[in-house]
């Protein structure tokens, strides 16, 4: 059962995943959407008696810090097409009290616009954590999430686009698609053929980290959003041939383009299954990829389909090509 996202208040339980400090707990009543705060072990309910939050099914809203709003810092600062404010702001994130140094250098500067796409910026990016939150412990409806996110997104963009921020000419490419249906194939074989290209690849990552890859696959999904972001950063095209059957997992991939100020191009391959190249992890979980997959389909219009046959990859891939490098001659 789950709660109308208008019933919780999102910049509330925003500044609540934010808030770094240990002289608070916070916790969201997942049948009502109200929140509630303690401190020093303890928490008032509504009528101000004590309460006890485990026996009334209340969430402890647990967040990372100070990390992200950090990383929003150095966002922002990256993409102010002002360079000098933006150089000034990178050297106020040098050291202990970086955030106060970037406010007090925010305040300095005379420019109101620039005051306020920062306000509109970091206010969107924290209720994204949020919704990211409430996906995550499930107490949302998931279509009431994507269009929150969207709306976000959307104030996000507009809020650098407001202070001139240049947006990177580079692309991230998801190849989506069924297990065995070509995808590492055709990415591997379209970074062959284009200097610079990135290709990532979760499963490969799995590898890269001790003990069973089987219980790595959240990690490794993480690490290849990192890698993806920070070549994108460097202005050139990475490419991830990844299974995405789920929405929530979708919106990472949004998300990584916009904070990269990159286009996503999503792409998902049709038929050509081939049995053999499917991992033996997954064969029961076909007919579920499927149904995932025909969800972000119909929620995704603008996704590029390319359709697959075993033994004609070159078909598919100069589809790719046309849909990459339009203007390039086969």
């Amino acid at each position: 059962m789950t709660v109308p996202l208008d019933r919780i208040d999102l910049p509330m339980l925003a500044e609540a995943i934010d808030d770094g400090s240990w002289e608070h707990e916070h916790y969201l009543d997942p049948a009502s959407g109200e929140q509630y705060l303690g401190a020093m072990g303890e928490v008032l309910d509504a009528d101000g008696e004590v309460a006890d939050p485990d026996e009334l099914g209340w969430l402890q809203v647990e967040g990372d810090g100070s990390r992200r709003p950090y990383r929003d810092m150095e966002v922002f600062a990256a993409a102010l097409a002002d360079r000098r404010l933006g150089e000034r702001l990178d050297e106020a994130l040098e050291g202990k009290g970086a955030f106060r140094r970037f406010r007090d250098t925010l305040h300095r500067h005379v420019d109101v616009t620039v005051l306020r796409s920062w306000q509109a910026f970091t206010g969107a990016r924290a209720q994204l954590r949020a919704l990211d939150w409430l996906g995550l412990k499930e107490v949302v409806d998931e279509n009431d999430l994507v269009a929150a996110r969207a709306q976000q997104d959307e104030v996000v963009l507009a809020a650098l686009r407001e202070v001139g921020a240049p947006l990177s000419s580079a692309r991230l490419v998801l190849v989506n698609g069924m297990p065995g249906s070509g995808k590492s194939t055709l990415a591997e074989r379209y970074r062959c053929e284009h200097p610079g290209v990135l290709v990532v690849e979760a499963d490969v990552l799995r590898t890269w980290i001790g003990g069973d890859p089987a219980d790595h696959a959240e990690a490794s999904r993480h690490l290849s959003l990192a890698l993806a972001r920070a070549h994108l950063e460097a202005g050139y095209d990475v490419v991830v041939p990844q299974l995405v059957a789920r929405l929530d997992q979708l919106e990472r991939f949004v998300q990584v383009a916009d904070e990269a100020g990159a286009e996503l191009v999503e792409v998902v391959l049709h038929g050509g299954v081939v049995e053999s190249r499917v991992p033996d992890e997954a064969i029961d979980h076909l007919l579920d990829y499927a149904h995932g997959l025909a969800d972000v389909l119909e929620q995704r219009p603008g996704t590029h389909r390319i359709v697959t046959r075993p033994g004609e990859r070159d078909s598919a891939y100069r589809d790719l090509l046309d849909l990459l490098d339009p203007d390039v001659p086969a």
